[in-house]
């Protein structure tokens, strides 16, 4: 079976010093690896030199922008991330999410490839199963972390899933495309990080195989201040479980879009 092309979005607000990493390391990792490679990297208005860093590194490295101006929303940047991955990808091909800040290791995503490519439609890094680990993160952060994740195992159980809120993922790209044609403008409804969960907890739905792997999270290298408001936040989790229950009415008389992948061997 022919290696995916991998698509990798990048969301991307005042990054300029963790963004050259980021795109370094993957760069690395999936050329080391074989595979051929695309980067989409959203700046979300950033006022830093995050647009000159994207477009100095689009001279030599696969990479195309998105600008939003004014800062809008991770929300917003997911959607249109993702959006752009899934027009540009075939329904076998990966599409990756990770942070623009380099707290995580692209190690793994040779791993979490290779899961879709045995199967899997969706793979899940996670900082709470074997292999994954902590370093730096504030014990506060840590507890809301766990707490927030308990829960939406509890209320949206995903087999093979424990880490809902991460941004590191590999999506294989037709879960992806039909989970946009199934809710169209209604796919990512969230404005804030909880965004993140929404576009797992919707895809429930395809029923996906999904899985998870290690990884280790190195929030200690963050450059500033976390981007994330924790009550904001808290409160965005509690209007998407209000949200949720609407959506799935609007949406339930619809047919499934069915899948376009071929079956391969191998």
């Amino acid at each position: 079976m022919s290696k995916p092309t991998v698509f990798i979005v990048v969301p991307a607000y005042n990054e300029e010093e963790g963004l050259p990493r980021v795109l370094d390391e993957i760069h690395g990792v999936l050329g080391e690896a074989g595979y051929e490679h695309r980067f989409i990297v959203v700046n979300d208005g950033s006022t830093d030199r995050t647009q000159e860093v994207a477009e100095e590194y689009a001279e030599r490295l696969p990479v195309e922008i998105i600008t939003h101006s004014p800062n809008k929303n991770v929300g917003a940047v997911f959607r249109n991330g993702l959006t752009r991955a899934a027009e540009l990808a075939k329904p076998s091909d990966v599409i990756l999410t990770t942070e623009g800040d380099n707290t995580c290791d692209p190690a793994i995503f040779t791993k979490m490839i290779a899961r879709i490519r045995k199967g899997c439609d969706a793979v899940a890094a996670t900082r709470y199963e074997k292999g994954g680990r902590i370093e730096g993160f504030p014990p506060m952060r840590r507890l809301y972390s766990w707490g927030i994740n308990t829960m939406l195992r509890v209320m949206y159980p995903i087999k093979g899933i424990s880490d809902y809120s991460i941004f590191m993922r590999a999506y294989r790209a037709d879960l992806i495309q039909r989970s946009i044609a199934l809710y169209g403008e209604r796919w990512i409804e969230q404005v804030g990080f909880v965004a993140n969960a929404e576009i797992l907890i919707k895809a429930r739905i395809f029923k996906p195989k999904c899985d998870s792997v290690g990884m280790y999270y190195r929030y200690g290298v963050k450059a500033g201040g976390s981007k994330l408001k924790v009550w904001k936040t808290i409160s965005g989790y509690f209007e998407f479980f209000r949200q949720l229950g609407r959506t799935h009415e609007l949406v339930k008389t619809k047919p499934l879009p069915p899948s376009r992948l071929k079956k391969q061997k191998g």
